[in-house]
This record gives structure tokens, C-alpha cells and sequence, in this order.
């Protein structure tokens, strides 16, 4: 899976029948056709709203193409142009998915060898 992060995205974007319209930014994003991205998730959205006339969300996307040679191929052309994505201002990189950290107990602390 890829990551594409700053994507634009228009506020009809969030609507129940919107996918279409992630599906194409992030197939434009990573410069293949739409029909070549076989799942798209919305990883993170936000509200840009800083011009009262061009008001959209900002979203990182997780990007999973038909084939992981296409993966391969969106990879390496982002990594030639130093992590850029084909539209200005995206960023790719593989996905990396979170883990969460692994806290110690604290059962056997030395406040309650004090005590």
C-alpha cells in the first residue's frame, strides 16, 4: 500500500457517494489510471478553509493498485522526483501502518519496594 499525503480533495468528496471522487485524485496523485487503483482509504482528512472561496479538505490517502508491480513502478517514480507525487504539492511513500507502543508494567516498580 502506498501513503499519498496533502491530496486536495473537494468537500463533496466526504459525501456517502464521494469514493469516486477520492478514487480519482489519488489515481491523478500517483499518476496512473483510475481504473488501476484498487482501494483507496482516507487515512486522515482536515478542513482547509484559509480562503473563504476555496474551502476543501487536505487528506492522506492509503492507495492499494490492481497490481504490486504498479505499486513498484508509482514508488520508484515518486522516489525519482524525491518523494513527489505527479500532482504539485503531493507527497508518496509506502505504508507504513502503525503499532502501538509497547509499555512495560509497572507492577514491579521500585516505589513499592520503598514502601
Amino acid at each position: 500500500m502506498l501513503e499519498v499525503s496533502n491530496v486536495k480533495l473537494p468537500l463533496d468528496a466526504g459525501l456517502p457517494d464521494g469514493e469516486a471522487l477520492v478514487r480519482a485524485a489519488a489515481a491523478a496523485a500517483l499518476g496512473v489510471a483510475a481504473r488501476d487503483v484498487a482501494e483507496v482509504r482516507v487515512l486522515k482528512r482536515s478542513v482547509d478553509a484559509r480562503k473563504k472561496r476555496d474551502v476543501h479538505f487536505v487528506a492522506t490517502l492509503g492507495v492499494e493498485l490492481v497490481d504490486a508491480a504498479a505499486e513498484d513502478r508509482a514508488a520508484a517514480a515518486a522516489s525519482a522526483r524525491d518523494g513527489a507525487g505527479a500532482v504539485a504539492g503531493t507527497h508518496v511513500k509506502r505504508h507504513e501502518p502503525y503499532e502501538p507502543l509497547d509499555v512495560p508494567s509497572c507492577a514491579g516498580s521500585s516505589r513499592a519496594a520503598a514502601e
